[in-house]
């Protein structure tokens, strides 16, 4: 989840990922240009389970997404 989405923030849409039942679910990793130490503790506060600053190597990208795949 990018946090500077056009017309909705990455936060307010995890929040509301997070608040239907149905997609409640869901793990969301923030992907963002936006530095950690203004943001990361919104972004986990929102219900996202981790936080990628960009850029990111392709394989810390696997690496994070494999944290939260069913097993």
């Amino acid at each position: 989840m990018d946090l500077g989405l056009p017309g909705i923030s990455g936060v307010d849409a995890t929040k509301a990922i997070k608040d239907n039942s149905t997609t409640a679910h869901i793990p969301i990793i923030a992907y963002t240009v936006w530095p950690a130490d203004s943001c990361k503790e919104q972004a986990l506060d929102a219900g996202m389970v981790d936080y990628l600053e960009k850029p990111v190597s392709m394989a810390l990208m696997k690496t994070t997404i494999e944290k939260f795949l069913p097993h």
